[in-house]
């Protein structure tokens, strides 16, 4: 079970990816006035991305050049950035998931409905 302080600091986390890719996404739709929702989309997910992960990938190695001292620090020590770096790039993912699967659920053809 996780604990208070954690689903706390993840709910955070969601809202601050959250906040970037809706900032993202109106910067892709002011741009790009007459594209499709999906090509609005992935424009916004491009945009956001290498911010993102440069800054994520920053932390992790600062996070690794903190827990380097022993070998128990590595596997189970957490820092400040450590755990924001985690929760960061968990957050994300799990916002990238509904975003990336969407054009592959959303342009399948609708069926014809059947009238008796």
């Amino acid at each position: 079970m996780l604990d208070a302080a954690l689903r706390e600091d993840f709910a955070v986390a969601m809202g601050l990816v959250l906040a970037a890719t809706s900032l993202a996404a109106t910067v892709s739709k002011v741009f790009l006035k007459d594209a499709t929702f999906a090509a609005r989309c992935d424009a916004a997910d491009k945009v956001l991305c290498p911010p993102l992960f440069a800054v994520v990938g920053t932390m992790a190695c600062v996070a690794s050049w903190q827990l380097h001292g022993t070998v128990e620090l590595r596997w189970s020590g957490e820092t400040f950035v450590s755990r924001w770096c985690g929760l960061i790039y968990c957050a994300k993912m799990a916002l990238d998931v509904p975003v990336q699967s969407r054009p592959a659920v959303w342009s399948l053809p609708r069926r014809a409905s059947r009238r008796s």
